[in-house]
């Protein structure tokens, strides 16, 4: 009995309050713990999702990547300043179009005079 005094002398002196500590710390065992525990292996299993999810975008990055420098190949340019490089290709293209116009011409020229010679004799 006289420890049972001594703790309710100290809970009163010091304000100590074991009472409520002890179930307080009932309830954090109870509760507490268990929620946080849980919360953790959310947590956890979640940021195993995102690094997945990370390396799909990385890789999906590099995929990416390559099909882009494989279609500046095609065009037949650096793909380091796509805009630039491409303007200068159309630059290009009325003096190729004008020796495609002068191939064709040399060889369709007697196609062309046949047409012409079959138009006047009919019309």
């Amino acid at each position: 009995m006289k420890d049972w005094q001594e703790i309710i002398a100290l809970y009163e002196k010091d304000n100590t309050y074991l009472v409520e500590l002890s179930s307080l710390l009932v309830r954090n065992v109870n509760y507490e713990i268990p929620s946080l525990k849980k919360q953790i292996a959310k947590c956890q299993q979640l940021q195993q999702e995102y690094s997945r999810k990370e390396e799909e975008c990385q890789a999906g990055a590099a995929e990416m990547r390559e099909q882009f420098y494989h279609s500046c190949k095609q065009y037949g340019i650096m793909g380091e300043n796509v805009r630039g490089e491409l303007l200068a290709l159309v630059k290009d293209l009325p003096s190729q179009l004008a020796e495609i116009g002068a191939a064709a011409q040399q060889s369709l020229g007697e196609a062309i005079d046949v047409y012409q010679a079959s138009v006047g004799f009919v019309c």
